[in-house]
């Protein structure tokens, strides 16, 4: 089991080198993960986006799968909410 507790200095080198498909679960997994910590906090994209310091752009771009997304920003955004992020890898 992988635990990232905050940033993405934390994040093992495995993770980051993915193939294609891997990256696209990923992908929808960051998207699933950052829509539900929002939703969580009962915030609208732009509150969320204030509220952990990033622009609502990325925050859309992320929840839409529009941009790669990683364990390691989903675990960043998670460490600027005040929560923390737990990965189990099989």
């Amino acid at each position: 089991m992988l635990n990232l507790n905050a940033t993405a200095a934390q994040v093992p080198q495995e993770v980051a080198r993915l193939d294609a498909t891997t990256q696209r679960q990923l992908n929808a997994n960051a998207a699933v993960l950052v829509r539900g910590l929002r939703q969580d906090l009962d915030m609208t994209t732009g509150e969320f986006a204030t509220y952990v310091g990033l622009t609502p752009t990325l925050i859309s771009s992320i929840e839409e799968v529009q941009i790669n997304g990683s364990y390691a920003l989903v675990a960043d955004i998670a460490h600027r909410a005040g929560k923390r992020l737990n990965i189990e890898y099989r």
